[in-house]
């Protein structure tokens, strides 16, 4: 429910707890007059791990190498710390460690930038995940969310991932294209098996 709170599902999630107040809709208990505040537009899809055959080139969007993107990387919900570093490969990477997670338990990140400048050519966005919890089972599963939002939208993208494996996640951002820029991305992961140890 709390999800859909602001978007135009709400009507549709909320409709059933006015029974608790006794009445059948909250027309009953909202004056009229009243202006409910404008909806934002909700667009959900998954991340696949499939890389679409329609894409020509590619260039690097979040370079961590610069530090005017990296400096806009925050640290939020049972985020320890954020940092650069170099991966297995000497691939620059965002490095963030979390608190000890339990299942459904998240963990996330955001960066205050637009996204993208223009998407003429980037309607796809990809993102390299790779989740490390030594002390969890090699096969325990976490849910990875890249979200793309402003004022007006939010678009929420899912893929599933394992431990100690890396794996691009591909996005289409055709359809919130349509809407306007993203202010902020913000990236979330979710235990979904086993208790971790961050």
């Amino acid at each position: 429910m709390i999800r859909n709170i602001d978007t135009d599902k709400a009507r549709e999630v909320i409709s059933p707890l006015a029974k608790y107040f006794g009445v059948d809709s909250w027309e009953q208990i909202i004056d009229k007059s009243v202006e409910l505040p404008a909806h934002r537009s909700l667009f959900e899809t998954n991340l696949s791990s499939n890389r679409p055959k329609d894409i020509l080139g590619e260039f690097v969007y979040m370079d961590f190498t610069a530090s005017s993107v990296y400096g806009m990387m925050r640290e939020s919900q049972n985020c320890l710390t954020i940092h650069s570093d170099y991966d297995a490969k000497g691939t620059r990477a965002l490095c963030v460690s979390s608190s000890a997670m339990t299942v459904g338990k998240v963990m996330e990140t955001i960066g205050i930038f637009e996204y993208p400048e223009s998407y003429e050519y980037t309607q796809y966005l990809s993102l390299v995940v790779e989740v490390i919890d030594n002390n969890a089972a090699v096969d325990s599963l976490y849910e990875i969310t890249l979200t793309l939002g402003n004022d007006t939208a939010e678009s929420v993208a899912v893929g599933i991932v394992s431990n100690g494996e890396k794996q691009e996640l591909y996005f289409n951002a055709e359809e919130f294209a349509q809407e306007e820029l993203a202010n902020y991305v913000k990236v979330s992961v979710r235990c979904l098996t086993g208790d971790t140890q961050g």
